[in-house]
């Protein structure tokens, strides 16, 4: 995924051996993610359970997020534009897709989004051209639209869950309306059948 992409492109940064290590790190992260959510489909517990679970989900990601700022770090550190240009590139696109990968919750987003975004803008910063400051400024503003697209994502859903169980309720009303009208009809009948 976007891990191997990000270490091919750095492969030659003089860094084989943190890249190796990053890498080992985002793929063991990686499998105890999927086992969380494995675990999770699988559990027979409501109610408090649940809970534990989301605070798991959360934490994994948390750790995610952390896992990709430090490739920020790494990779902005090596001051080679292509590479942070290219490291700014796929962090941007990993929190764009986890605002719609985490619309039911949004602080799985931000447990991601926060470490994986904030280092890039003081280091670019740090950096001292204008092509950078420019770039912390971006990165700056992109979290900010990101952060408003979850809420309205979330929002969204609320919304439209919303509107289902309001469906819901009105379909059952319709029917009871529908059964004491031909009950009714029903009984009009008899007494016109006498």
């Amino acid at each position: 995924g976007n891990g191997a992409l990000l270490v091919v492109a750095a492969w030659g940064s003089g860094l084989p051996a943190v890249l190796t290590v990053w890498m080992a790190a985002i793929l063991t992260l990686t499998l105890l993610r999927l086992g969380l959510v494995r675990g999770y489909r699988h559990r027979t517990m409501d109610g408090p359970g649940a809970e534990i679970w989301g605070r798991r989900y959360v934490h994994s990601a948390l750790a995610s997020g952390i896992l990709w700022g430090a490739a920020g770090v790494i990779l902005v550190g090596t001051h080679r534009l292509e590479l942070q240009v290219f490291t700014a590139f796929i962090l941007g696109g990993m929190t764009a897709g986890a605002v719609a990968a985490n619309v039911s919750n949004r602080a799985v987003f931000y447990a991601f989004a926060l470490p994986a975004l904030l280092p890039l803008p003081p280091l670019f910063l740090l950096e001292g051209s204008r092509l950078h400051v420019v770039m912390a400024v971006l990165t700056v503003v992109f979290l900010i639209l990101m952060s408003r697209a979850a809420l309205r994502f979330q929002d969204t859903l609320r919304r439209s869950l919303q509107l289902d169980r309001d469906k819901a309720g009105l379909l059952s009303d319709m029917r009871v309306a529908l059964e004491r009208l031909e009950a009714s009809e029903a009984g009009y009948r008899n007494l016109f059948d006498l």
